[in-house]
């Protein structure tokens, strides 16, 4: 009853939900599409689907149905050239990147043009203003506002809500399935273990056949985990990789989540990086689908939010099944085993030492119950050196006690590898004797890791420590947070609650030499939550982040620290570059960044705040306050970020016509020239102006390519005339540039 009872809630909320409309598909340049419907674009989910156009422009494009001309927009950045129909049935279709309108819509646009003197427009049009038939062109394909020729296409519901327009009666041929390339396995709780260890584990899929996924072992985990995986759709011939349309997961027969990419509002667009493991794409392992809800209370409109996709499973082994399938239903199966249980890595809890021999005590009760033991003498990375042989094991019931013959010099680290019983994943231990002129050369680098509800510190030491011990220093108390060794030089701290980390100022690690070692850093970490408003600042004061209410999507832990200095062409640091961490997580709306400049500064209107981001500097739009010499920008991002002076203008080049150039008059249909500028960049289209013969135009600026292109209305008249080119940086620097042409008839 179990089962039928759940092929029929899953029925019910997978089903595909077909809209009665019969659309025409929107141009004849293919049937192919290169991006489908809800997959990740940096900070939002793609609204609609991408129609290829076989990497040409001026394909003609359809309205899909009966309606009206609701909207036209032009832009130098996304969607470039669009327009917004809104048909009879009460929908909204949407056509980005066209390279022009078609010749109804033109005077619209001209008018609204000429109006603002710019070329960005966003015109509304009522009812009666341009009624438009089905199959009736309104367009052509483009790549305007972007980086490729192609239609970007959409259909919203009467209310705005874009939905995937292949649940129309609109297809694509597809008959191959998903691909499944890696499952992540993430710990959610302070008690997570996968495989013994308190990190992201991500494990190799491979294919079994018959559309069947499987992995090569058992994954370990005890505590409450999420899983993850990294999926993608393709189409028999094409080079495309898409976002599957569903997804859902199963453990021991019983449905645990469900994805199903149909429709969402533009004020949830946001999830996209909860939705998506944005950490595992920060740290280059790829892009990975959420098989759990990152916060509850967060409605995502893919998901049926009764299933939470947490898991806190029961001892024992669990069968995993994950079903991802295309909007063809073409569906991949993969299946493995979890185990879920008590960690049972050995504790070693004393050592003791006797004339000729040693012996250590590994803790010994019902989780840790082991059948074998692997004993090796190893380096401080946990190499093997050689093998250490036991000469007795005896078990008392608090213990396993392994005799040793007594080491010889150079045999410092033991490592102690347990079978345990319930399994023959082996765990291991490391137990260092000397610690010889440890004292005076100790070293450890800390780093930091934060996971989605976790946060760690690791350690790495110059040599082997015996037993360090870790503190965290608050105004109230010392506190202990144990540490897991992962070799011989690098442990990490268990998980504990984010607040121990706000509350402290420093945090202590102690080492068990005569005298005792202390190793101290201070920290200075703020827990930012979405309940309430909080401020970071850096330890100069240079730097102040404030995050308001909602900036996070949970609780995040975060600091800042002085940055290295990063070489920066045509232009020049001003100050010291900074990063506020973590920039492995996600923010679900703006902070407020603001930084203090050195005083006596020249040109203070070159100075710009600027964000290191796929090794490059980013120019962000800032605000500057002369009275208090600081610098004040939006940020949606963490990361590091400097102040730079821009002092290089925009350059111009390829202007057609070219300077003394002579040309006919049928062969000069549009002037062209390419604007550049490579470290704040050229705003929008107000930044440029052109003049031909002395009279302003009105030019098409193409931000994504760096061009300009204007349409002669008619041709030019024979004789000489100069065109003049002027652009402006977001620093102020100005180019111009002149072309002086001649214009021959063409008889």
């Amino acid at each position: 009853m179990k089962n039928i009872l759940t092929l029929i809630i899953t029925y019910s909320l997978l089903a595909i939900p077909i809209y009665s409309q019969n659309y025409l598909w929107p141009t004849n340049a293919s049937k192919y599409i290169s991006s489908t419907f809800g997959e990740y674009r940096e900070g939002h989910f793609h609204s609609g689907i991408d129609i290829k156009t076989n990497h040409k422009i001026g394909y003609p494009v359809y309205a899909v149905d009966n309606g009206y001309v609701w909207r036209i927009r032009t832009s130098p950045f996304g969607y470039g050239k669009a327009v917004y129909l809104k048909l009879n049935d009460g929908n909204i279709a949407v056509y980005g990147h066209l390279d022009r309108f078609d010749d109804k819509l033109l005077p619209y646009v001209k008018a609204e043009q000429f109006k603002q003197n710019r070329y960005s427009t966003d015109i509304y049009l009522s009812e009666s203003d341009i009624r438009i038939s089905r199959g009736d062109i309104i367009g052509y394909t483009g790549d305007t506002g972007s980086e490729h020729p192609h239609l970007h296409f959409e259909l919203r519901d009467i209310s705005g809500k874009p939905f995937n327009p292949l649940n129309s009666n609109l297809r694509v041929k597809d008959y191959t399935i998903p691909t499944i390339k890696e499952v992540a396995v993430i710990p959610i709780g302070k008690e997570s273990r996968i495989n013994g260890g308190v990190y992201i584990q991500v494990f190799k899929v491979k294919y079994l056949g018959d559309r069947e996924f499987g992995l090569d072992d058992t994954i370990y985990v005890s505590g409450s985990i999420g899983v993850e995986i990294k999926t993608h759709d393709t189409v028999s011939g094409l080079p495309n990789k898409y976002a599957p349309y569903g997804i859902q997961m199963y453990v021991d027969d019983s449905l645990r989540f469900i994805t199903q990419y149909n429709k969402f509002d533009f004020s949830e667009t946001r999830f996209v990086n909860i939705d998506r493991d944005f950490q595992l794409f920060q740290d280059e392992v790829g892009r990975f689908n959420r098989l759990w809800m990152y916060d509850t209370s967060k409605t995502i409109p893919f998901y049926n939010n009764s299933q939470t996709g947490a898991l806190n499973l029961k001892s024992g082994y669990h069968d995993i099944k994950i079903e991802v399938y295309d909007h063809n239903r073409n569906t991949a199966t993969l299946k493995f085993t979890i185990f879920s249980g008590q960690d049972y890595s050995p504790v070693i809890e004393k050592c003791e030492h006797d004339i000729g021999r040693f012996r250590v005590f590994i803790k010994r009760d019902s989780i840790h119950s082991y059948k074998g033991f692997f004993t090796d003498w190893v380096d401080k990375y946990g190499n093997k050196i050689k093998r250490a042989l036991v000469s007795k094991i005896e078990i008392s019931d608090d213990n396993y006690i392994l005799n040793f013959v007594s080491h010889e010099p150079g045999e410092e680290i033991l490592k102690v590898s347990a079978v345990p019983r319930q399994s023959n994943k082996i765990r291991s231990a490391f137990l260092t004797f000397s610690s010889s002129g440890f004292v005076d050369n100790v070293s450890v680098i800390p780093s930091y890791v934060h996971n989605p509800k976790t946060f760690l510190c690791n350690m790495t030491f110059n040599k082997a420590p015996r037993q360090p011990r870790f503190f965290l220093q608050s105004e109230e108390s010392l506190k202990e947070i144990p540490l897991i060794a992962e070799s011989p030089v690098r442990f990490v701290t268990e998980p504990v609650p984010f607040s121990w980390w706000e509350d402290a100022f420093a945090y202590e690690i102690r080492l068990p030499t005569e005298p005792v070692n202390i190793i101290r850093k201070a920290i200075n970490f703020k827990c930012i939550t979405p309940d309430r408003s909080n401020t970071i600042t850096s330890k100069d004061r240079v730097l102040t982040a404030t995050f308001g209410k909602n900036t996070v999507y949970d609780s995040l832990i975060t600091w800042v620290e002085k940055a290295e200095s990063i070489h920066v062409e045509g232009g020049e640091r001003v100050a010291d570059c900074y990063k506020i961490f973590p920039v492995t997580q996600p923010l679900n709306s703006y902070i407020r960044l603001m930084l203090i400049y050195p005083a006596n500064q020249d040109k203070v209107e070159q100075i710009g705040l600027y964000r290191w981001d796929d090794d490059e500097w980013n120019f962000i739009n800032s605000d500057s306050y002369a009275e208090d010499e600081t610098i004040a920008a939006e940020i949606q991002k963490l990361g590091t970020f400097c102040l730079i002076r821009d002092f290089t203008p925009p350059v111009i080049t390829d202007i057609f016509p070219g300077n003394g150039g002579k040309f006919r008059q049928s062969s000069v249909k549009y002037l062209r020239a390419t604007v550049e500028d490579k470290l704040s960049g050229i705003k929008d289209d107000t930044a440029i102006s052109v003049r031909i013969d002395g009279k302003p135009i009105i030019v098409e600026y193409h931000g994504v390519k760096n061009y300009i292109r204007y349409k002669l209305p008619k041709p030019l008249n024979s004789g000489s005339h100069t065109l003049v080119i002027t652009v402006e940086d977001q620093a102020m620097n100005i180019t111009t540039a002149v072309s002086k042409f001649l214009i021959l008839n063409d008889r």
